[in-house]
């Protein structure tokens, strides 16, 4: 076989190996495949893009909750998904999300326990602040969460930033 004969058949397994990983993507789910095959590391080199456009590409179509984490969430029980991931200095990654709907918990004097985090009457509680510093943290879990399970380990999450989804 001539060199212009292997090569061929090297770009013809290339692309019939890309092929297969975008089907068990699209059966299987993002993250099902990323574990399959060894990680997102791996599966960035496969498909020949960064495991950040991966991330946003895949992962930015799904709406995660709060029943998505294994951590407790403290009576936080919202809906949200990620807007893109960002790459910064070396190893160091941004995850930005937005929070579609969701409500929280509180133990306050009143009758009420359960707030609707994009009601008016929450945010102007004093505690708001903190409510967000919450959610924050609670998505900084998840981001934990993924990155141990799609085996994204030897990077430093820099920031978790959110945003509420605009009601009009």
């Amino acid at each position: 076989m001539n060199t212009r004969q292997q090569i061929k058949k090297i770009l013809k397994e290339e692309s019939n190996i890309k092929s297969k990983i975008l089907s068990m993507i699209k059966n299987q789910g993002f993250i099902l495949t990323t574990i399959a095959v060894g990680g997102i590391n791996h599966l960035a080199s496969i498909l020949d893009e960064t495991p950040e456009m991966l991330l946003t590409k895949y992962l930015s179509k799904e709406t995660f909750s709060t029943d998505d984490i294994e951590k407790n969430t403290g009576g936080y029980n919202f809906k949200f998904k990620l807007q893109f991931v960002e790459k910064y200095y070396n190893e160091s990654y941004d995850f930005f999300f937005v929070i579609e709907e969701g409500t929280v918990e509180l133990i306050m004097t009143d009758d009420d326990t359960e707030y609707n985090l994009f009601g008016n009457y929450i945010r102007e509680l004093e505690i708001w602040w903190e409510i967000k510093y919450e959610i924050k943290d609670i998505l900084y879990d998840f981001v934990k969460e993924l990155n141990n399970k799609i085996k994204f380990v030897d990077i430093t999450v820099d920031d978790v930033d959110y945003t509420f989804k605009d009601k009009r």
